[in-house]
Parts: structure tokens; sequence; C-alpha cells
């Protein structure tokens, strides 16, 4: 007996650390993504890999068999896009499939606090009745307020739940609703029910919703987190944009204004040249000729700026 208490401390030493590294990678990849060119696209997409297979490992003697294998396509799900709608839909069908709930829905924490659906099966918010929206509300923000799951086998027998007029109505027998935390914060919660069974969740289901629940938070803040990296990017490109437009615009003016008196230079110098205003001596005719020649080169260094200007504004 002494030594499965040992083993059961070392194992849960073993847990520990391997939660606080993932705690502090995690960290690292937030502080890394604040700095210009932090973390690139493809080292983020690989670091949420490792930390889906650190929680797997954590959560391993939790969960068992059918449960573990849901749970590794569950995370295969959320690992494969960070279109969050689209991954949390997916995700939501196999959790139907997986606990033998009729309907489900996954609400966030809007930036006042209101709960909002944003994925769901079999549940509908245009087409639900409003007694039986307001008791997943209700309950959903229990589950936020309290940072507890709430589980009921049977609404009908449940004081809880009993008195309520859609447990009545429709009949709502199996009920839990999970808390999704996201850097110790609650974000939003998992909801599932069944109207026709009891008993259909059990205390037994708890860690795997709880995990679902965890591993959504991780998708949620992951979306967020490249969707501010693509906005900063998008907002970084359009400023280089701008300079390199503003760089284009200058010298397109600077080659125009020299243009002008370039022009103004070689004409004069012509006029000189021909004797128009009197004979010239050789000395003079030597110092003229230079002029034209250095006002031509100047000519051709700025007809080559307008030729870059273009370029660059083709390129852009």
């Amino acid at each position: 007996m002494a030594m499965e208490t040992e083993t059961d401390k070392g194992s849960a030493k073993v847990k520990s650390t391997a939660a606080a590294a993932l705690l502090d990678s995690m960290h690292a990849v937030r502080q890394a993504l604040k700095k210009p060119d932090g973390i690139s696209a493809e080292q983020l997409s690989r670091r949420i890999h490792e930390w889906q297979l650190m929680l797997v490992e954590l959560i391993g003697d939790t969960v068992k068999g059918a449960e573990l294998t849901t749970l590794y396509e569950i995370i295969g799900v959320l690992n494969s896009s960070l279109d969050l709608s689209k991954t949390l839909g997916l995700v939501m069908n196999l959790l139907i499939h997986l606990t033998g709930a009729e309907r489900g829905c996954l609400m966030l924490l809007d930036e006042q606090g209101n709960l909002e659906i944003r994925a769901a099966q079999n549940f509908d918010q245009d087409s639900v009745d409003g007694l039986d929206l307001e008791l997943s509300h209700t309950v959903v923000q229990e589950a936020v307020e309290k940072r507890q799951p709430i589980l009921t086998t049977n609404a009908q027998l449940d004081p809880r739940f009993s008195d309520q007029e859609s447990v009545i109505g429709y009949q709502l027998r199996s009920i839990v609703c999970v808390p999704m935390h996201a850097r110790e914060q609650v974000i939003g919660a998992l909801y599932l029910d069944n109207r026709m069974r009891g008993s259909v969740f059990s205390k037994e289901d708890l860690p795997l919703l709880m995990t679902f629940a965890g591993q959504a938070a991780i998708a949620i803040e992951n979306a967020r987190l490249h969707t501010m990296t693509e906005q900063t990017l998008a907002q970084r490109e359009e400023e280089l944009r701008q300079v390199e437009q503003a760089q284009a615009d200058f010298v397109s003016f600077i080659a125009h204004e020299l243009r002008t008196p370039m022009t103004s230079i070689r004409g004069y110098a012509n006029m000189l040249e021909q004797g128009m205003v009197g004979p010239l001596t050789p000395d003079q005719a030597e110092f003229l000729h230079t002029i034209a020649r250095n006002a031509e080169r100047m000519e051709i260094l700025v007809s080559d700026l307008q030729d870059i200007t273009k370029l660059e504004n083709n390129r852009m």
C-alpha cells in the first residue's frame, strides 16, 4: 500500500512538472508574439501541436479507450485550422456523437460580458423557443460565474431545474455544462442536453468534457492571437507600402524639379555656343561645352530617377 502511495506521489510530481513546462512554453510564445517578427506562423503551428500532445499526456490516466481515441480526433480537428467557427463546429459534432447528447452549443462571453453561441449542433438560436434558450443561458451563466461544471442526470427530479418551464414543457432530463478557462479567466462554457433520456451524462464524463473545454479555450486563444498577428502584419505591410510610396513620390518630385532648371541651362548654353550674344573666346567656348555636357548628364540622371520611380510604382 505504501509503495502505491509513493507511486501516486511520483506520478503527481511528474504531471506537475509537465504542466509547468506547458505553461512556460505557452507564456514564451505569447511574449514572442508581442515582438516584431517574434515567431512565424509555422513555428506557432508546431508549438500548438506540441502543447496538445503534452496535454494528452497529462490527462492520459483519466480518459481511456474510446474516449482517448475521440480526444485525439478532437485535438486533430482543433489543430487542423485557425478558423475558429469551422473548427468548433466540427468538434461539436464529435462530442454529440461521443456523449449521446441530442444537442449542444458552445457559448462565449463577448466584450460586454454577454453570452453568445459560437458553435452549435441541433441548437439553432433562431428556431429554439425563447424559454428553452433562456434555460441554456441560465445554466451556462451559472457555470461561468461559479467556474464549476453543472451536471444533472434528471432535470425533472432535480430541485435546481424541476420548476423551470422549459424543463417541464420540453421534458429536459440530462444536462451538463462545463466552463472554459483561458489565462485563468472563464471565457465561456460548453452546454449539452438530452430531452428524452436521463443519466445520459455522468461524473465520469466530466474529465473528457473538461479536457475538451480546455482545448477549445486554447483553440480560441490561438485563433485570437493568429488574428492579432495577421492584423499587425497587415498594418506593418501597409506602413511599409506607404513609406515606399512616399519615397517614390519624393524622388518623382525631385526629378521634376531638377529637369526644369537643367533644360533652361542647356538652352542658354546652346544659345551662347551659337554666338547669339556675340563671339566667344576659345576658353569661353570650352567652358560652355563643359556646362552643356554636364547638363546633359544631369538630364540622363533625372531620367533614370523617373524610370526607377515608375518601376517601384509598378512593383507596389
